[in-house]
């Protein structure tokens, strides 16, 4: 990428631009090709990448929010998706999608699934979910600005 660039995205335009090799690699592949290409990632490309999964997936509505945050738990990737807050030192994001996910495990222990109170609580969580990806998504603008080696390779200036 060159310089010029890289400094005048977005912070949304940077997240993609960054993200897009690995997108590529990994779009209609096996879970072994994924496995492998996040395994070849920076540490800070890893974060990116999971955060990635979870907001492309859940960004069009409350149903998908809460039904990904549920299969992700599911299939032991919310570990991981936590991992990515941490990595990028967004507390607040950490937080809520810890009480996300105790909100889910108390409804489906309870055996009741969308009922009107647990969708107004989907609802609700949803909505502030969406609040805290547009301060994420500056977060990792600044990370990526303040560790370009680890997202880029600088094209040489014509």
């Amino acid at each position: 990428m060159k310089q010029e660039l890289f400094h005048s995205l977005d912070d949304e335009s940077l997240r993609l631009a960054v993200l897009a090799p690995a997108t590529r690699q990994v779009r209609a592949q096996s879970p072994a090709v994924k496995a492998q290409v996040y395994a070849q990632m920076t540490p800070g490309q890893r974060a990116l990448f999971m955060f990635q999964v979870l907001f492309e997936h859940s960004r069009n509505s409350t149903e998908e929010y809460y039904k990904w945050c549920a299969t992700l738990m599911e299939e032991k990737t919310w570990g991981e998706v936590k991992g990515a807050l941490k990595h990028l030192r967004d507390e607040a994001m950490l937080q809520f999608l810890e009480e996300t996910e105790e909100f889910l495990l108390v409804w489906k222990q309870a055996g009741v699934v969308e009922d009107e109170a647990f969708l107004a609580e989907a609802e609700r969580r949803n909505a502030r979910y969406h609040e805290l990806a547009a301060r994420t998504i500056e977060r990792i603008g600044e990370y990526v600005r303040s560790h370009p080696e680890e997202f880029v390779q600088w094209e040489e200036e014509a």
